[in-house]
């Protein structure tokens, strides 16, 4: 069972581990329910993680415009399980999204 805290602003955090080519890492994520792909990072996170760009995924922001985010391959450990995943890069912070809820897990 995954376990995390509220944080002052009201926020569900967990932590999730991270896993680049050469690194893993614990991650405090923010949980997105608006946000419909696994895991965005700030571009610090992956650039820490060193992972590797492949390519771009279209998305939608909550004020209704449609932009690309930069994609990174990386696993992430859910439900004690390693899965790859396509991080996106975010100036908006480390999210957790409701893909991660479609894995069965």
């Amino acid at each position: 069972m995954t376990s995390g805290l509220v944080n002052e602003r009201l926020e569900a955090i967990v932590a999730v581990a991270v896993i680049g080519p050469m690194k893993r890492q614990d991650v405090d994520v923010v949980i997105d329910t608006g946000f419909t792909g696994y895991l965005t990072l700030t571009s610090e996170k992956i650039g820490a993680l060193d992972l590797r760009r492949v390519g771009a995924l279209p998305g939608k922001l909550a004020n209704g415009a449609e932009i690309e985010f930069a994609a990174y391959a990386a696993k992430m450990v859910w439900n004690e399980e390693e899965i790859e995943i396509a991080v996106i890069e975010s100036a908006g912070g480390n999210l957790l999204g409701t893909a991660c809820w479609k894995t069965g897990g």
